[in-house]
């Protein structure tokens, strides 16, 4: 596997960072990421996002420029655009976790830590090739719903994320509840159609749900080349109490309002009215939303003890 240009050591690392992502000063995240790359004599430059930006049109300039690597410094938004940019390439991705819930480096076991981290750069031939979920020609890496999710991240802002971190998204959460009702799906998996009347659809990649440490579904790997669909047909305030619980328990396949199905190829969500379409912890556009799935196809730095975390048995 080659893992840089001309397989010789990397000599230049672009860098992507959010300056408005998570709890951290965005000066510790540039000094911190300076000081290592200056030590290792590697060549770098910074880019900082901004709002409404094709982050992944910087990356795949740079890409032509003959940048090695990539750090992608924020959250899972931030990891996503960054790998849409190095799509159709064989350059490697790390993770600096800066952001609000870092989902994607939770699930990978990359350390939280900062300062950590970006020690990893220190064993860069530990690869993890991820699968990712293509929307619109963008990668995203972590989940993509409609429903309940994407109301409640409508109803959080950037400040109440940036104070209270995953709290705001419960918060709003809690808000969005208060009056949803189910909605009319059409799924199409796989090109087999399927009917029903739920009030989330959510569609995985990874196992982790940020923060709060909670877990939906079976064992769902991030490189198995499958995505795990489940449909919650919750109609009923109790139904709801019931779901959450189960979620809670760790036995939410044992609940009678969650299905499950597995995507290999593609998925299309369909729903009687336009509804808003959230992945990766973004507000991406509305129903209907087609899904791609790219095996395999995104290049990250872990930890040489990276190990899939796979939920329950079924």
């Amino acid at each position: 596997m080659i893992l840089f240009r001309d397989n010789q050591k990397m000599k230049k690392v672009f860098v992507v960072q959010n300056p408005v992502s998570g709890k951290h000063s965005p000066k510790k995240v540039t000094g911190l990421i300076e000081k290592y790359l200056s030590e290792k004599g590697w060549t770098f430059d910074f880019h900082y996002t901004e709002q409404d930006e094709d982050v992944a049109q910087v990356v795949s300039d740079a890409v032509a420029k003959g940048f090695d690597l990539f750090l992608a410094a924020g959250g899972d938004g931030t990891v996503s655009m960054v790998a849409t940019g190095l799509k159709d390439t064989d350059l490697p991705l790390a993770i600096i976790p800066s952001g609000t819930g870092n989902g994607m480096a939770r699930d990978l076991q990359i350390p939280l830590s900062l300062e950590k981290a970006i020690t990893l750069l220190d064993h860069p031939d530990s690869i993890r090739m991820l699968d990712a979920m293509e929307v619109n020609g963008r990668h995203y890496l972590l989940n993509l719903s409609v429903g309940l999710t994407p109301r409640a991240l409508k109803e959080s802002t950037r400040e109440e994320k940036k104070k209270l971190g995953m709290l705001a998204y419960l918060l709003a959460g809690f808000k969005s509840f208060v009056g949803i009702q189910p909605v009319n799906y059409n799924l199409e998996i796989d090109g087999e159609e399927i009917y029903s009347r739920a009030s989330e659809v959510i569609l995985m990649n990874s196992f982790t749900l940020a923060e709060t440490g909670r877990f939906l579904g079976l064992n769902i790997i991030v490189d198995d080349e499958v995505l795990d669909l489940f449909v919650i047909e919750a109609k009923t305030a109790l139904d709801y109490l019931r779901v959450f619980m189960n979620v809670f328990l760790r036995k939410p396949h044992l609940d009678p309002d969650v299905e499950r199905f597995e995507v290999r190829e593609s998925l299309v969500i369909t729903a009687h009215r336009q509804l808003e379409v959230q992945a990766d912890g973004e507000l991406i556009g509305y129903t209907p939303v087609s899904v791609k799935l790219l095996p395999r196809s995104v290049r990250v730095i872990v930890s040489s003890g990276s190990k899939p975390q796979t939920g329950w048995a079924k």
